[in-house]
C-alpha cells in the first residue's frame, strides 16, 4: 500500500512537512518515530477517502456521477494500469498500531549503563527529550520498538470526519414520460423491457445493447401483443431491438428513437421447411423470400428464409385492436405492406383493424425491408409534461383525445435540408463478396427507393 501511495505523491507530502524542521540537522531517532507515524496516519486516511468516496464515484452509475468532471476519467485508467491501494483493507483508527522505528545495531557491551525506566508509559515530552545515554538501554528484539505511539491531537481529519455528499433526490417516476419530439426528445423514467416475456425476447445483441427503455404505454402495448400471438400460434417469440436509452436523447444508428416512444421489432420468420426461426434483421424480397447470409464470400453458409405473414399480421391486429394502444406509424417497405394487406382480405380481418393498419403503414427513405419501426402517439401524461406529435395525427386519434379533453401538440416542421445528388448504383463498388449477394442487391435497389403511392397519409 505505501508504495501504491508513493506512486500517487501522497505518502511524501505530509512527510516532507513534518520534517522539515529537522531538515537542518540530523534527525534524532525519536524524531524519526512521529514523522514516520504522522506519514502513516496521514497516508492511512487519504487512502480510506479514495477508496470509500473518490473511487465509488468514479466506477458506479451513481448520481454523482452526472457532475463528474472529465478529471477523473484519467483517474480511473490510472488506478486501472498502477497498484491499487484498494485491494488491501485500510486500517481503521481503532486498528492503528504505532510505525516501529528501525533497530539499531546492538551496542557492545560497556560497564556503564543506566538505570532502568520503572514508568510503563512516559509523557510525550520524555519520548523526544530522549539523552544518548538512553539509546543503550536494555536489549532489543526483532519486531520490538524503542518508542511507544504518539499521544495527542490527530494529524488531520479522518474518513469518518469527512462530510459526504448528500444524495440527489431520485425523480418521481409514476409515471413515465416521453418529452418532446421522437428526434428531439427525452425519456424520464424510462421502463425497461424485460429481456423475457411470453412469447417476446429481448435481442442483448442489438446496434446499442442499453437502449432497452421505453415509455409505460410502449412496453405494455409490446408485451400484450406478443402474448396475443403467442396464444394464436404457439412456439412464437417476437424480437425487440432498440427502444431508447433510459433517459432517452441522441442514440447511434437512428435518428429518432430519443423519446422512448420509437421500436424496432424483427419480422416473424420461417426457415425452408416452414417452421419458425429466430427472427434476425433479414431482407424480405417481394416474393416473401429471404436469404441469411454468413460469410459473404462463402456461398456455402447461406441460409434461405421465409417471411412469415400470418404472425406478423396477428401482431399489428393486437396493436390495432387494444384501445389502450395508440400507433402512430408503422415504417415498412411497400411491398411487406401489400403482402399484410392481401393477407387480411384473404383471412377477413376486421375492417377497422385493416383500415388503421393501411393508413398507419408507409415507406421511409431507408425501405424498412427486414424490420419494422413502429411509433406510438404521446400519452396524456405525455402531452401535460410537453410531448410533441409528428404528422399525421389521424382523424380517429384527434376524436380519442376529444374524448379526454387533450389537444394534440405538434412538433414543429423539420428544416428542409439540401437536396443531394444520389450515386447511381454500381455493381463494380461493392467489396468482395460472391455471385448471389450481387445478385439480391442489384435486386433490392430497384426497391429501395422511396415510393410515392398517393395515398393520403403517406404522400
Amino acid at each position: 500500500m505505501a508504495s501504491s501511495l508513493s506512486a500517487l505523491g501522497w505518502a511524501d507530502t505530509w512527510g516532507g512537512m513534518v520534517g522539515s524542521a529537522t531538515a537542518d540537522r540530523e534527525p534524532h531517532p525519536g524524531e524519526q518515530a512521529v514523522v514516520a507515524n504522522a506519514n502513516t496516519t496521514q497516508s492511512g486516511d487519504i487512502t480510506r477517502l479514495w477508496c470509500k468516496l473518490v473511487l465509488p464515484m468514479i466506477r458506479t452509475s451513481s448520481p454523482y456521477r452526472t457532475y463528474l468532471p472529465r478529471a477523473g476519467y484519467p483517474i480511473l485508467v490510472w488506478v486501472t494500469l498502477f497498484p491499487n491501494p484498494c485491494e488491501q483493507t485500510p486500517r481503521t483508527p481503532q486498528d492503528k498500531s504505532p510505525v516501529e522505528a528501525p533497530v539499531p545495531p546492538a551496542p557492545a557491551p560497556t560497564t556503564n549503563t543506566a538505570p532502568e525506566r520503572l514508568d510503563p508509559e512516559p509523557s510525550r515530552e520524555e519520548e523526544v527529550a530522549v539523552t544518548p545515554e538512553d539509546e543503550t538501554v536494555g536489549e532489543t528484539t526483532a519486531g520490538s520498538s524503542l518508542f511507544p505511539p504518539v499521544t495527542g491531537p490527530p494529524l488531520g481529519p479522518t474518513v469518518d470526519q469527512v462530510p459526504l455528499l448528500p444524495r440527489l433526490p431520485k425523480p418521481n417516476c409514476n409515471p413515465s414520460l416521453s418529452v418532446g419530439s421522437p428526434t428531439k426528445g427525452e425519456l424520464q423514467c424510462g421502463v425497461p423491457l424485460p429481456p423475457s416475456a411470453p412469447g417476446l425476447r429481448s435481442n442483448p445483441i442489438r446496434p446499442n445493447p442499453r437502449a432497452g427503455y421505453g415509455t409505460a404505454h410502449l412496453v405494455r402495448a409490446l408485451l400484450h401483443a406478443a402474448k396475443t400471438v403467442a396464444e394464436i400460434y404457439p412456439n412464437s417469440t417476437l424480437w425487440v431491438h432498440d427502444i431508447s436509452h433510459r433517459r432517452g436523447g441522441w442514440i447511434s444508428h437512428h435518428r429518432s428513437h430519443r423519446a422512448g416512444r420509437d421500436v424496432d421489432v424483427m419480422f416473424y420468420l420461417l426457415d425452408d421447411h416452414g417452421h419458425p426461426r429466430q427472427s434476425k434483421a433479414i431482407p424480405i424480397g417481394p416474393d416473401g423470400r429471404g436469404t441469411d447470409y454468413g460469410d459473404l464470400l462463402d456461398p456455402t453458409d447461406d441460409i434461405p428464409v421465409q417471411f412469415d405473414v400470418p404472425r406478423t399480421w396477428a401482431f399489428l391486429q393486437a396493436l390495432a385492436q387494444d384501445p389502450r394502444t395508440w400507433i402512430h406509424r408503422v415504417f415498412i417497405a411497400e411491398h411487406i405492406r401489400t403482402q399484410l394487406l392481401e393477407h387480411a382480405a384473404a383471412v377477413q380481418a376486421p375492417q377497422r383493424a385493416v383500415d388503421q393498419i393501411a393508413h398507419v403503414t408507409c415507406q421511409p427513405a431507408n425501405p424498412h425491408d427486414d424490420h419494422m419501426h413502429i411509433r406510438f402517439y404521446c400519452s396524456p401524461e405525455d402531452i401535460d409534461a410537453g410531448c410533441l406529435d409528428t404528422w399525421p395525427v389521424y382523424p380517429w386519434h384527434q376524436r380519442r383525445l376529444a374524448r379526454l379533453g387533450k389537444t394534440s401538440n405538434p412538433a414543429p416542421a423539420p428544416r428542409p435540408r439540401p437536396a443531394r445528388p444520389k450515386r447511381a448504383f454500381n455493381p463494380q463498388d461493392l467489396p468482395p463478396m460472391h455471385e448471389s449477394v450481387r445478385e439480391f442487391l442489384e435486386q433490392r435497389h430497384q426497391w429501395a427507393s422511396k415510393p410515392h403511392p398517393g395515398r393520403r397519409y403517406c404522400p
